[in-house]
C-alpha cells in the first residue's frame, strides 16, 4: 500500500518466481551490478493465460524493504521480523505461488553518484528474490515507496521532470541490469500507487500523461539492458492503481510501446475502503451486495484488458483483522472465485506484524513471520478455496463459513516419476468425494532436485525428493517420489572444477578473519558475508561442448545446502552465510559433474561499539519534502551522558537545500537512531538493553522543558535502537514547547530555528 508509515515504529497498513542457472564455460557471476559477460538460461515463452495459470495466487512480503524512515529502507524499519528462506518455502507451501517485493529504493540511491544504489541493500533485495527462486515461484519487485502520495522523488506531478525521469530510468537500469539473467519468474512492476496533488479531470489527464511517459521510460530502459530482459515480462499501473480510473477510457492510460510482442501486465489494487482499511468497527461486515460492486470493477478489468490477450495483476488487496474472521473469509474467497474467473492474478497484501492481545488488533497478517504458523486458518483457507473452486459457481453461492467437504482420498496413477534436469511435467490427481470443497496444495521435500506448484513439477537438481499433494483441511495426502538424474544430452563429458585455493584467499581478505578461509577442505565464512561461488567455477571445455553450445543445449549448474540454517546457496551460485555451524554446499553441473565443499560459519567479532545520530524526519506540504536528514554520528561504548547536534547550516543535504529547507519547521520527528542501521550498514543494533533520559533539549540557546519523568528503553521490538523523540508528532513529544497539527510539528516561540543540541544518559547499556 502507499500509505507511508510517518514514525519507524507506526503501525502501517497498509519468487515459479524464476530459475537462474548459470550456464558456465569458464566461470562467471551474476550479482548486484552485474558485469555484461553473462550467460543466460533462455526464457520460456509463455502466453498470458499460461503464465497466469502459473502465478497462481500470491502473497505480498508487506512492510519488510518497503519499509522506511524518512525514505531511508529499512527491512525491519516497519515490522521486526529479518525474511527467511524458510518464511517464503512456508509461504509456498500455504499455496502461493506468487510472492511480490515491495522495494523502496530512497536513499539507498546516491544522487550525486550517477544515482547508484547501494550495494549492500541491492544484494539484500536479491537475496529475497532468491529464497522464492529456490521455489520456483514468480517474483515481483518494484519501485514503491519513492512515489508515495507526492511524498518521494517519484513525483509525476513534479516540475522537475527532467530530474525525475533521469533518476527512474537509472534506477531501472541498475535492476534490472543486477537481474537481467534471471528467467521468466521475476518480473519488475514500474511503479506501486502514483498520482499528483489535483483530483481534477485536468489533473487527472496530466498525471496519466505523466504515468504513460514514466512507464514508456521503464519498458524502455528494461529492454535496453540485453539478456532475457529483452523477453521479460513487464507491469505497468495506472494512476494510484485504481480499476476505475485505469478501464476509463477517457482519463488516456495506455500501455507502453514495447520491442516484445505481448509481454506487459497492467497492474491494478482493490480494497473495499471502509470494511478493509477503516480502523474502527463501524463497518466490520461484507455483504453480497458489496461482492457485486466488486464483481462490476472486475468486469471493467475483463472487458479492457484481460478479454485482449492483456493479463492483470491485482498487486494488493485485503482487509484488516477486526475481529470478524468470518467477514474477512468471504471477502478473501470473493476477491480470489472474481480474479480466478477473470484470468487476474491476485497478491495479497501482508504488511508483517499482528498482535491479537488487542481487540482487534487491524492488522492483515496472514502468516507469523517468526513461528511460520498460519495466524487465522479459515482466512486463509478461504484464499485458496475461492482461487481453486469451480468456476460454474455463482457469486450468490458462496456462503459465509461454510461447512468443509473434506478430502477423504487422493489417489494417482503415478507413484514414481524419473526425471532429467530441466524436465517438466504436470501430475493428474484424483480426489474423493466428488462434491467436495476442500482444496489440495502441494510442497516438495528438497526444491533443489524438484519444484511443484499445483501439479507441476520441474526437476532442477540430481537426487531424490518426496512431492506430496496434501488437502488443505489435513485431511488426505499423497506422496510422490521424484529422482532426478543427470542430462547426457548436454555436454556431460565435461568435468565441474572449483579454484579452492582462490576462494579461501579471497574470504581471508575480504573479512581480514585470521580463520576465513582456513580449511584445507572447505571454506570458513563469517555470519552475515556473502561469496559468489560461480566466480570459482570452471567446466572443462570439450568438442562436445563446443557442438552443444551451438546447439543450445550446454550444461548449467545447479547448487545445494544441506542446512539452509548455516547458509543459503540460490541458483546463481550466491552462497550466503545465516547461522554459525557447519555445512556442505554441492555444486553440479547438468551433465553429472559434481563437486562438494564443506562450509563453516563462524560469528563475526563484534567491535561493542555503537554509532548514533540526531535525525530530523520533514513532513513539509509547503516545499514538498518529505525526508531524513541526519547530523554528525558520535561512538559509544558505555553508560553515560553525551550530547548530539543537528545544525542546519552544516547538516542539511543538498537535496533538502533546493527544496527550499532552512530551518528546524514542519517536522515529523527529531530522534536519535543507530547510525549504521540508517546508512543500512546493518538490519539491527548489536545490543540486547539500553535505556535513554533525555537531559536537556536546547535550541538555538534556548533550553526547551523536559518532560519525561524516567528513563525508557531505546530499542524497538525490531532491535533498532531508535528513540521515537524528543520530539514527536505522532506519540507525543519529551519538551513542552510544541506544536503538532496533522502530525506536522514545529518548536513554539522560536522563529526558523536552526540549531539542535540534545544531552542525553544511557544507561542499562549491554552488547550482544
Amino acid at each position: 500500500m502507499n500509505k507511508e508509515n510517518c514514525l519507524p515504529e507506526k503501525k502501517m497498513h497498509l519468487l515459479f518466481a524464476l530459475f537462474a542457472i548459470l550456464t558456465l564455460l569458464c566461470g562467471f557471476r551474476t550479482q548486484a551490478f552485474a558485469s555484461e559477460e553473462v550467460s543466460s538460461r533462455p526464457m520460456r515463452s509463455l502466453t498470458a493465460d499460461e503464465i497466469v495459470a502459473e502465478m497462481g495466487t500470491g502473497w505480498n512480503l508487506g512492510n519488510t524493504m518497503d519499509g522506511h524512515t524518512g525514505f531511508t529502507p529499512g527491512e525491519t524499519t516497519w515490522q521486526s521480523v529479518i525474511t527467511t528462506k524458510a518464511l517464503i518455502t512456508a509461504v509456498h507451501d500455504m499455496g502461493f505461488n506468487t510472492v511480490r517485493i515491495p522495494v523502496t529504493w530512497g536513499t539507498m540511491i546516491d544522487d550525486e553518484n550517477g544515482y547508484a544504489i547501494d550495494e549492500k541493500w541491492m544484494s539484500r533485495v536479491q537475496d529475497i528474490v532468491d529464497y522464492a527462486v529456490s521455489q520456483d515461484m514468480y517474483v515481483i519487485i518494484n519501485i514503491h515507496h519513492d512515489g508515495a502520495e507526492q511524498t518521494g522523488w517519484l513525483r509525476v506531478a513534479s516540475d522537475d521532470v527532467d530530474y525525475v525521469n533521469e533518476k527512474f530510468a537509472a534506477v531501472w537500469q541498475q535492476i534490472a541490469e543486477t537481474f537481467r539473467d534471471y528467467d521468466e519468474h521475476l518480473i519488475f512492476e514500474s511503479m506501486n500507487e502514483v498520482k499528483g496533488d489535483g483530483d481534477t479531470s485536468a489533473g487527472i489527464l496530466r498525471d496519466y500523461e505523466r504515468i504513460n511517459e514514466l512507464n514508456q521510460i521503464f519498458v524502455d530502459t528494461v529492454r535496453a539492458t540485453g539478456g532475457n530482459n529483452t523477453e521479460r515480462w513487464l507491469s505497468v499501473p495506472g494512476r494510484y492503481t485504481n480499476i476505475d480510473s485505469t478501464t476509463n477510457e477517457s482519463n488516456g492510460f495506455t500501455l507502453p510501446t514495447d520491442s516484445a510482442e505481448g509481454r506487459l501486465f497492467v497492474s491494478v489494487h482493490y480494497y473495499d475502503y471502509s470494511f478493509g482499511l477503516v480502523e474502527s468497527t463501524g463497518k466490520t461486515t461484507f455483504s453480497l451486495e458489496n461482492a457485486e460492486d466488486l464483481a462490476k470493477d472486475i468486469a471493467k478489468v475483463y472487458e479492457k484488458f484481460t478479454s485482449q490477450g492483456i493479463p492483470v495483476i491485482m498487486g494488493e488487496y485485503g482487509c484488516i483483522n477486526k475481529d470478524n474472521s468470518s467477514e474477512r473469509a468471504y471477502h478473501l474467497e470473493v476477491v480470489n472465485y472474481l480474479c480466478s474467473l477473470n484470468g487476474i492474478v491476485p497478491v495479497y497484501w501482508d504488511q508483517g506484524w499482528y498482535d491479537r492481545s488487542e481487540s482487534p488488533d487491524y492488522s492483515f497478517a496472514l502468516i507469523d513471520r517468526e513461528t511460520l504458523e498460519i495466524i487465522d486458518r479459515d482466512v486463509t483457507d478461504a484464499i485458496f478455496r475461492g482461487f481453486y473452486m469451480d468456476s460454474a459457481l455463482e457469486l450468490a453461492e458462496i456462503e459465509k463459513t461454510p461447512a468443509v467437504t473434506e478430502i477423504t482420498e487422493i489417489t494417482s496413477d503415478l507413484h514414481g516419476i524419473s526425471l532429467v534436469i530441466g524436465d517438466e511435467t504436470t501430475v493428474d490427481i484424483q480426489t474423493a468425494p466428488s462434491d467436495t470443497n476442500d482444496v489440495v496444495l502441494w510442497k516438495t521435500d528438497d526444491a533443489s532436485v524438484a519444484t511443484v506448484s499445483n501439479g507441476h513439477i520441474i526437476a532442477r537438481g540430481t537426487g531424490q525428493t518426496t512431492i506430496l499433494a496434501f488437502s488443505q483441511s489435513g485431511s488426505a495426502q499423497y506422496e510422490i517420489f521424484v529422482t532426478v538424474t543427470a542430462d547426457t544430452n548436454t555436454a556431460g563429458t565435461s568435468v565441474l572444477s572449483l579454484d579452492l585455493d582462490s576462494l579461501q584467499q579471497m574470504l581471508y581478505e575480504q573479512e581480514k578473519s585470521e580463520t576465513a578461509g582456513a580449511d584445507t577442505e572447505g571454506i570458513r565464512i563469517l555470519a552475515g558475508e556473502s561469496v559468489f561461488l560461480a566466480d570459482y567455477i570452471t567446466l572443462g571445455g570439450t568438442a562436445e561442448e563446443d557442438a552443444a553450445e551451438d546447439a543450445g543445449t550446454l550444461e548449467y549448474v545447479t547448487y545445494r545446502s544441506a542446512d539452509e540454517t548455516v547458509a543459503t546457496v540460490s541458483t546463481i551460485g550466491k552462497l550466503v552465510a545465516v547461522g554459525t555451524g557447519s555445512t556442505e554446499i554441492t555444486i553440479s553441473a547438468s551433465g553429472g559433474s559434481y563437486v562438494t565443499i564443506p562450509v563453516t560459519v563462524e560469528e563475526g567479532a563484534s567491535e561493542k561499539v555503537l554509532t548514533l545520530a540526531l535525525n530530523v524526519y520533514y513532513n513539509d506540504d509547503v516545499l514538498s519534502y518529505y525526508s531524513n536528514e541526519y547530523g554528525s554520528a558520535i561512538e559509544i561504548e558505555e553508560d553515560g551522558q553525551y550530547t548530539l547536534v543537528f545544525d542546519c547550516a552544516e547538516d542539511l543535504s543538498d537535496a533538502a537545500v533546493a527544496a527550499g529547507v532552512t530551518g528546524l519547521n514542519n517536522l515529523t520527528a527529531i530522534y536519535i537512531k543507530d547510525h549504521d542501521v540508517t546508512l543500512g550498514n546493518a538490519s539491527k543494533t548489536p545490543i540486547s538493553s539500553c535505556d535513554i533520559f533525555f537531559d536537556s533539549v536546547v535550541v538555538d540557546g534556548v533550553s526547551l522543558t523536559i518532560t519525561q519523568t524516567e528513563s525508557k528503553s531505546a530499542i524497538k521490538s525490531s532491535g533498532i535502537l531508535d528513540t521515537n523523540d524528543p520530539l514527536n508528532s505522532w506519540d507525543g513529544s519529551q519538551v513542552e514547547e510544541v506544536t503538532v497539527t496533522n502530525h506536522v510539528l514545529n518548536i513554539v516561540g522560536i522563529d526558523n530555528p536552526q540549531r539542535i543540541e540534545v544531552t542525553f544518559t544511557l544507561s542499562d547499556l549491554a552488547f550482544e
